[in-house]
């Protein structure tokens, strides 16, 4: 994400954001990465109209069942870079 150097790039390089919450002047992305032992794995992107924006993980507990995959959740970031 830290190579992203806007907006544009970010989608650009890893898509549309799946999910999107309006916020008052402002949006927050949600690229999910998926669950593991009862956690829920995210990336958010609080988007604002001057194009600035802060990225971080998101977790919160779930009882969703784990995700399966091959390769631990920060993975799916690294091979869409």
């Amino acid at each position: 994400m830290e190579e992203c150097s806007s907006i544009a790039d970010l989608v650009r390089k890893f898509g549309e954001a799946p999910h999107k919450v309006p916020e008052e002047g402002f949006e927050i992305w949600h690229y999910p990465l998926g669950t593991d032992s009862s956690m829920l794995y995210s990336i958010h992107v609080s988007v604002w109209p001057d194009q600035s924006s802060q990225i971080y993980i998101h977790t919160e507990p779930t009882d969703v069942p784990d995700t399966p995959r091959r390769n631990p959740f920060w993975a799916f970031w690294r091979s869409r870079a």
